[in-house]
């Protein structure tokens, strides 16, 4: 982990465990910090000018959500993804984005519409700069604004634990297939515009399949922690 990331968010606005929390995430979804990476947490309190204690919480909030692996004795590392664990997640996130859209579709408005087609903008913006990590956070908050509208709590939530590890896929999917954020998600935008519910799941469900059959991990038998 580079001395320069901590640098990369406003340090000033955070409180120290929330700062060196989205300083380390920032830094798995922009590969500063690669899959494998072991993480020592004397080592990067040192880094970052902080004490051992908010290390240890930001640690622990990112193991909990997938992006980093504890092996007790052995050290803790940036999570590989496995092909068996992307599978996993994409087959959850199909049926609860299909259920998100159930209950929420009916309740969009003109101005959710528009909001889908900014996020949009904002990401391939984004990427045009370089700036991985804020078109990844427009995506997901494209695909969970549907999940805010539809009022039920307890399906939001359940998205908010999947989000994290989909987060992480996208930083390895964007920068290898065609990550032009309006022109992936135009179908939906186009559906929603039509109040076509039907037509927005397909949309969405072609989408999730094709980003899926571009992804290239591991097998867990191939995977190692050095």
């Amino acid at each position: 982990m580079s001395n320069n990331m901590s640098s990369n968010r406003n340090r000033a606005i955070q409180s120290t465990s929330d700062y060196v929390y989205n300083t380390i995430r920032q830094a798995i979804l922009t590969k500063q910090l690669p899959a494998g990476t072991r993480l020592v947490e004397s080592k990067t309190s040192k880094e970052l000018n902080v004490s051992i204690t908010p290390v240890r919480e930001a640690f622990t909030r990112l193991s909990s959500q997938g992006l980093l692996t504890v092996f007790p004795y052995k050290g803790t590392y940036v999570t590989i993804m496995s092909k068996k664990t992307v599978s996993d997640i994409f087959y959850i996130r199909k049926h609860l984005e299909a259920m998100a859209v159930e209950q929420g579709f009916s309740k969009l408005t003109e101005k959710d519409v528009s909001f889908y087609e900014e996020l949009c903008v904002q990401a391939d913006q984004a990427y045009d700069h370089d700036d991985l990590y804020e078109s990844i956070h427009c995506d997901i908050l494209f695909h969970e604004h549907m999940f805010t509208i539809s009022g039920n709590i307890l399906l939001l939530e359940i998205w908010n634990i999947l989000k994290y590890r989909i987060e992480s896929i996208q930083s390895y999917t964007k920068p290898a297939m065609n990550a032009r954020m309006l022109a992936r998600h135009q179908e939906m935008i186009e559906a929603a515009r039509r109040r076509d519910q039907e037509g927005f799941v397909i949309a969405l469900m072609k989408h999730l399949s094709s980003s899926q059959d571009a992804m290239v991990f591991p097998d867990e038998d191939e995977i190692q922690y050095i």
